[in-house]
This record gives C-alpha cells, structure tokens and sequence, in this order.
C-alpha cells in the first residue's frame, strides 16, 4: 500500500475507535450511573486502541523512510487532540449521566 491510503486508513480508523469508544462509555455510564466508570472506560479503551493504531501505521510506513514527515504529523496531531477528545466526553458522559453543569 502506498502511504496516501494508509493514511486515509489511519484516519478512518482513528475516527472510527473515536466513535465506537464513546458510544461504549455512554452505555457504559448510562448502566452504572457512575461517572468515574464511565470516563475511565472511555480512557481505558481509547488508549488501548490508539497504541494499536500507532502500531499498525508504524508496521505500514516502516518501508517509506523518507516519509517521517508523516509520522510526525500523525502521531503529532493525535497526541494534541487526545486531551481535548477526553475532557469533549467528559461533558457527553456526564450528560448521559444525567448530571447538570451546575451540579
């Protein structure tokens, strides 16, 4: 594969663990009514699957050398985005919790 469709993979799958963890942590907070359970699931499996991602487009860039840019780039913009996709769930958990702003 060449790098342009392993980033369109890498992106796809990004968006798509992003989704699929938070609809986890919905749930998962709607049936504990905890708060706390909620977020750590959503921190928990989101960790876990973005390791695996960052392996897998390693393991499929590792031929293009000269395409580091990517890398940096991609593992760059993740690691800037992940507090901001953590506290964004924080409020989604909470709301499906069914806690108010002001409490």
């Amino acid at each position: 594969m060449d790098v342009d469709t392993v980033l369109n993979w890498y992106i796809f799958l990004l968006v798509a663990v992003a989704v699929l963890c938070m609809v986890l942590a919905w749930f998962v907070t709607r049936i504990s009514e905890n708060l706390l359970i909620g977020f750590v699931s959503i921190f928990i499996a989101s960790l876990l699957s973005l390791i695996l991602i960052f392996g897998w487009f390693q393991s499929m860039t590792i031929d293009a050398a000269e395409e580091n840019i990517h890398w940096i780039f991609s593992y760059g913009l993740v690691l800037l985005l992940y507090p901001i996709y953590l506290f964004m769930n924080w409020f989604i958990l909470k709301r499906a919790r069914g806690v108010r702003a002001e409490d």
